[in-house]
């Protein structure tokens, strides 16, 4: 990830490492923000995140080409998603979990 995306993308991820173990087995944690490829998706579901909102990624495919932007953009994160899963060398998204990533605690 480039330097600035990564600040973006630790701040909420931090909050979700320190809230999802705690409440997990009572709420659903949807991760909203900071996802720009599919590695980002799954690096939260390797947090402990349920789901992943795509919003930014949905609207500019919808800006770009309409329906069929949208259908592309989603193309795109899902076999870089794949591509991921396959670099780890995990079958499944539903077999992620923490010992796929190395989460450094944050400073300050």
């Amino acid at each position: 990830m480039e330097a600035d995306n990564w600040i973006k993308f630790r701040l909420p991820c931090g909050r979700l490492v320190k809230w999802s173990g705690q409440s997990r087995k009572t709420v659903e944690v949807l991760m909203d923000g900071g996802i720009r490829r599919g590695s980002d998706i799954v690096k939260v579901l390797c947090l402990g995140a349920c789901a992943v909102l795509i919003g930014r990624a949905y609207a500019y495919g919808l800006a770009a080409a309409g329906r069929s932007g949208v259908a592309r953009a989603l193309e795109i994160l899902k076999s870089d998603m794949e591509r991921t899963l396959r670099l780890l060398g995990c079958p499944s998204v539903k077999n992620l979990d923490r010992s796929y990533i190395d989460v450094v605690p944050m400073r300050g």
